[in-house]
């Protein structure tokens, strides 16, 4: 069955002349184009507004996300600046345990300081190992000393016990003849590097 289109495409036609005829179909057929052309117009001229609408909405959610964790940030100083504050007046605890700067006059005075209470110090030797360009560094030292077991006892506490970072890395004892113990005792003292940024 084929279909006629040029029968149907006639038909059309003369439906449109007669209708065409009519007022109030041709007042319509105007407005209902007019319209259909208005919307077409109104959708592109508006368009790249709605975009920009779009694209400034997401920037300001994204600002605002962005605002809210820079507030949680200041916050998060503010509490730190608390903190800091409260501790501050302790601060001094922590560059004389971690000076800045090796200070070997410090170490050797300390060390001689501790030794000459109550026991023959008869030798002290403080060496730095090269140092680093940032960071942690050392000092080691060697001590060499003679008394009783306590004496010596007690100087390892206080050189333990020291505000200054120190470890004792070696202690050898040995006996003269006389009975008198013989110490040498090896350690490391710790500073932070003078230039360290951290």
């Amino acid at each position: 069955m084929a279909v006629d289109y040029k029968n149907s495409l006639a038909r059309y036609r003369k439906y449109l002349q007669v209708a065409g005829k009519r007022p109030l179909f041709r007042a319509t057929l105007f407005v209902i184009l007019s319209l259909l052309l208005l919307i077409i117009l109104v959708f592109f001229a508006l368009r790249p507004t709605f975009t920009t609408i779009g694209g400034l909405v997401g920037d300001i959610r994204t600002k605002k996300e962005i605002l809210a964790r820079l507030d949680s940030k200041i916050s998060n100083m503010q509490k730190l600046v608390t903190a800091y504050q409260n501790v501050q007046n302790e601060t001094y605890l922590l560059d004389e345990a971690l000076p800045i700067g090796s200070q070997f006059s410090v170490v050797g005075n300390y060390l001689q300081s501790i030794g000459a209470e109550n026991i023959n110090l008869s030798n002290i030797n403080l060496s730095s190992q090269t140092l680093p360009t940032e960071g942690l560094s050392e000092i080691e030292f060697a001590l060499t000393t003679s008394g009783s077991s306590s004496q010596i006892h007690d100087l390892l506490l206080k050189i333990e016990n020291s505000r200054r970072l120190m470890s004792i890395t070696d202690v050898r004892i040995s006996k003269n003849s006389s009975g008198i113990l013989n110490a040498n005792i090896k350690g490391t003292a710790y500073f932070v590097f003078e230039n360290y940024e951290p």
